[in-house]
């Protein structure tokens, strides 16, 4: 699914310059070290593809992409021509499409054995860690407004 194909991408300036751009924008109000540690890669690293030096490995764009709430192939296309609209809808998008519908119909744990096994089969350890300092983030957040919810 997350799956970026050599062919896919050209790492030229202007992609870089988009690339930059574009975490800046995702970044927000955040520190660059908070940043970085949301997204599970090191401050040089970021730092590095923020001014241009660098240009991420594609299971650290997968760990953006997914971030920023949005398919590789997505980022990709925003990366390689500026547009930010999505492609048209592939007909693997339509299937994936078809698949999440479905999951709806899943007890909690039959999701759960479905995202072990997707886990097993298409993430490397390293994305696996850094998805997971995602997650991580992304609940302690979440967990802290239904906190702070409660108290009002």
């Amino acid at each position: 699914m997350f799956r970026a194909r050599k062919n896919m991408f050209t790492d030229t300036p202007e992609a870089r310059k988009r690339l930059a751009n574009f975490l800046e924008r995702l970044k927000g109000d955040k520190t660059y070290r908070a940043f970085a540690q949301d997204l599970g890669v090191s401050f040089n690293s970021l730092h590095s593809w923020i001014n241009m030096v660098n240009f991420p490995q594609t299971q650290n764009l997968q760990v953006i992409a997914l971030y920023s709430g949005q398919s590789v192939e997505n980022l990709l296309h925003y990366l390689n021509t500026g547009e930010e609209e999505a492609p048209a809808k592939s007909s693997s998008v339509k299937s994936i499409e078809a698949i999440l519908s479905e999951m709806n119909s899943l007890s909690e744990s039959e999701l759960l054995d479905l995202v072990g096994i997707l886990i097993d089969k298409y993430l490397s350890s390293d994305s696996i860690s850094k998805l997971g300092a995602i997650a991580l983030n992304k609940l302690s957040k979440s967990s802290g407004e239904l906190i702070g919810s409660k108290k009002s």
